[in-house]
């Protein structure tokens, strides 16, 4: 089936109501604020009216809620729509809900009287992958045992998970000092390969935002953290340089130049746009992987497939079956410089 989306910026709690109504198994309501008695309202009369629809809301645990969500929860139950707790106790903003595992409605729309009169948008996707995601995701915040399936990943092939983590995991202090001996750091440097400079680089902590934890690492051709755009506009620059360089000593076709320089901007655009966009299955990922995808060029493959599903459990199993890292510091010498002078002060 053809994906199909269109965005609303009008009249949106009553196409709520109407794509509610419009329910025949399911749906899945995770929302940050729900106080609207309409929409109230038009989860009972379904469910009531259709029993056999599964009917589940996750809201976040707030004052709000407990006043004007809750006071109705009785009456829920009662008809048998499931309200869940947010399990992993983090302020719950998303705001979506899924509708017969087909249809999606995502956007900044709380279930509110007050939303009624803000500038809200609500997006209407109907994808049965895009609501499978969605599904997974409210899985997750529901039910503390659930094991996304992409997480076998990261035990099945832990080179990988080392890799992955060790740039992108956002590791507490405590964290950090378990598995320090199993991440890597990475690398990142210019070298000469004849005619022009090169850059290289290798995933590891060096591309985290944690960085600071590995108190040997310091900034080195780079500034630290190194992130995509880092690579993406030296790498342009250097390319751009090459294309008016290469016209110095034609003169007569300097005309040329901006249009060389536009066409290769668009195919450089296009070689760093991100490819994978999506939450994936378990085996397209695993194809991915097989291939040896570039973390850092596709950095929404942590983002959209692994962290929304990460837990402490799964850190520590993904870890357990990781190899020490063997880590490189390019200022190894100047930590022992700096060593032997503290030694020298004392």
């Amino acid at each position: 089936m053809e994906t199909k989306q269109r965005s609303y910026f009008e009249n949106i709690e009553s196409l709520i109501i109407e794509r509610i109504r419009s329910a025949q198994s399911s749906i899945y309501i995770a929302v940050a604020w729900f106080t609207s008695s309409p929409i109230k309202d038009a989860l009972l009369q379904v469910k009531n009216k259709r029993p056999e629809i599964t009917i589940e809301v996750v809201v976040d645990d707030n004052d709000v809620n407990k006043k004007y969500f809750l006071n109705t929860q009785s009456d829920f139950l009662n008809a048998g729509i499931l309200i869940h707790r947010n399990w992993k106790a983090d302020f719950l903003h998303r705001k979506f809900m899924v509708i017969d595992d087909l249809t999606t409605l995502t956007g900044s729309y709380n279930y509110t009287r007050k939303a009624k009169f803000n500038a809200e948008n609500l997006n209407e996707t109907i994808d049965v992958n895009f609501a499978q995601v969605h599904f997974r995701v409210f899985r997750r915040m529901t039910d503390e045992s659930y094991f996304d399936e992409n997480m076998q990943l990261l035990l099945d092939y832990p080179l990988f998970a080392q890799k992955l983590l060790s740039t992108y995991f956002s590791f507490s202090k405590a964290q950090y000092n378990s598995y320090k001996n199993k991440i890597v750091i990475g690398d990142c440097f210019t070298h000469d390969v004849g005619d022009y400079d090169e850059l290289s680089y290798y995933p590891g902590f060096i591309f985290n935002r944690k960085y600071k934890f590995d108190t040997k690492l310091r900034d080195h051709e780079f500034p630290l953290p190194i992130n995509k755009s880092v690579i993406k506009n030296w790498i342009g620059s250097r390319n751009q340089i090459m294309i008016i360089e290469s016209y110095r000593e034609y003169p007569e076709s300097w005309d040329e130049i901006s249009d060389r320089l536009e066409e290769y901007e668009i195919s450089f655009e296009k070689f760093y746009k991100n490819r994978l966009e999506s939450t994936y299955t378990y085996e397209q990922l695993k194809d991915c992987i097989e291939r040896d995808v570039d973390i850092i060029v596709e950095d929404r493959i942590w983002s959209d497939n692994f962290a929304l599903f990460m837990d402490d459990n799964i850190i520590d199993a993904a870890f357990d079956k990781m190899p020490e890292a063997e880590n490189n510091y390019w200022n190894d010498f100047a930590i022992e410089v700096e060593k032997i002078m503290r030694q020298k002060k004392t």
